[in-house]
């Protein structure tokens, strides 16, 4: 008994002294997913249908934005090394970006065409306005988490 004790206790110490964890990018995706099924309130047929084509579409997004990075960090390479920006390579980048400024739109307006097969207008109207709201709700939490320390116990012994 008494060494049930000391284990109990120490395993109590243990979450009293504990930080909070702090989600990571896939707790992210999944509160993601989570909010996308509720906000849409997606039947399971659905869900089965609408994940994949979501990830194929947010992983060609990546990709364009990657490439609009790398776009930028070669000027800005190329800026630290003390190398001069020609005009008509400066021109050619913006021309690049812009193309895929471009593209990210024309995929975005598809992507959202191609849900008619899956969900109802009134949830494509949902999914539209969606990450938007998430993006902001998402904000709000991390300013409130940095404005909100955690609160220690008085009772910390």
């Amino acid at each position: 008994m008494k060494y049930l004790s000391i284990i109990i206790l120490l395993f109590i110490s243990t979450f009293g002294w504990a930080q909070p964890a702090r989600p990571d990018g896939n707790d992210a995706q999944m509160l993601k997913k989570w909010k996308l099924v509720e906000y849409l309130e997606l039947s399971e047929d659905q869900s089965i249908r609408f994940f994949p084509r979501i990830e194929k579409f947010e992983n060609t997004m990546e990709d364009i934005r990657k490439e609009r990075r790398r776009l930028y960090e070669d000027i800005e390479n190329d800026l630290d090394r003390g190398n001069d920006i020609e005009l008509s390579e400066l021109n050619e980048v913006l021309e690049k970006y812009r193309d895929l400024e471009q593209k990210e739109l024309q995929l975005k307006h598809e992507h959202i065409s191609n849900m008619k097969d899956i969900l109802t207008p009134t949830q494509i109207a949902r999914y539209s306005i969606f990450e938007h709201k998430f993006r902001i709700q998402m904000k709000e939490n991390i300013n409130k988490r940095k404005n909100d320390p955690p609160k220690r116990s008085k009772n910390r012994f």
